[in-house]
């Protein structure tokens, strides 16, 4: 699934996908998030452009970027 919402809480970085020519479009990770307003935990994408829009905005937390540089 992918998602341009923001994450509520990620646990870890499992999946990084890339277009064909190479360039990061979206990131798998799992964590917890809204769906219909229900908690769930679940592995979801969220699109590389989404996040860096979130990101100039103070989301997501620290620790998905820290997964992100180093995982």
């Amino acid at each position: 699934m992918i998602s341009t919402l923001p994450p509520k809480d990620i646990n870890r970085v499992h999946e990084i996908i890339s277009d064909k020519e190479g360039g990061l479009n979206s990131i798998c990770c799992e964590g917890t998030g809204n769906a219909d307003n229900v908690k769930t935990v679940a592995a979801v994408c969220y699109d590389i452009e989404a996040l860096s829009f979130y990101a100039l905005k103070g989301l997501p937390n620290e620790n998905f970027f820290e997964e992100f540089k180093f995982g």
